[in-house]
């Protein structure tokens, strides 16, 4: 008879980690309208978030509500191991909201408040969060798509209809999206 061909074993390699290397560069203009620059910025690598905040306004209270949104979110990477979830940007996000709200504002004065987009990366994987009008786009295949639309109120005068420090009721957007290491 002839011999029995036994198939030899499959052996399962585990995939082959990279780190996750990303390349970026920013820049911030404060625009035609304004006297000051109410941008702010956080970059951190480890774990892996971007964020913008543009303070909502003319003004030294634009200004400090932009910064207080990302240096609140610059707690995360002084206290973190390296793994972040959206949720906890999301919760950082909402402590903000309500110092923001607590905050007094003179009568008649606009309080405090700011746009912001965040983007949390892992392996294959873009989370973005936001509230307000601040954008967040993915080139692919050499093509820029949206990743965030503006929170607006559709009328004669352009109005916010979310950001943080506006409402009691802070519930930004989240969108997760595969990309790849050519993204």
């Amino acid at each position: 008879p002839a011999p029995v061909a036994t198939p030899s074993p499959t052996v399962a390699t585990p995939a082959r980690t990279q780190p996750l290397r990303l390349a970026y560069s920013y820049a911030t203009h404060m625009g035609t309208r304004h006297s000051v620059n109410a941008d702010s910025l956080f970059v951190s690598k480890s774990p892996p978030i971007f964020a913008i905040a543009d303070g909502i306004g003319d003004g030294q209270m634009a200004v400090e509500a932009a910064r207080l949104t990302t240096n609140t979110l610059a707690e995360l990477a002084s206290a973190s191991d390296g793994d972040i979830d959206p949720q906890t940007i999301r919760a950082k996000l909402g402590t903000v909201n309500s110092l923001l709200l607590s905050r007094n504002a003179a009568e008649g004065a606009q309080r405090p408040s700011a746009s912001v987009v965040s983007a949390l990366f892992t392996l294959d994987a873009v989370t973005i969060i936001w509230s307000g009008d601040a954008r967040a786009y993915i080139v692919k295949q050499g093509t820029m798509h949206p990743l965030s639309r503006d929170h607006v109120i559709v009328g004669l005068k352009r109005q916010l209809a979310q950001a943080v420090g506006q409402s009691t009721q802070f519930r930004p957007d989240i969108l997760r999206d595969d990309w790849s290491s050519t993204d």
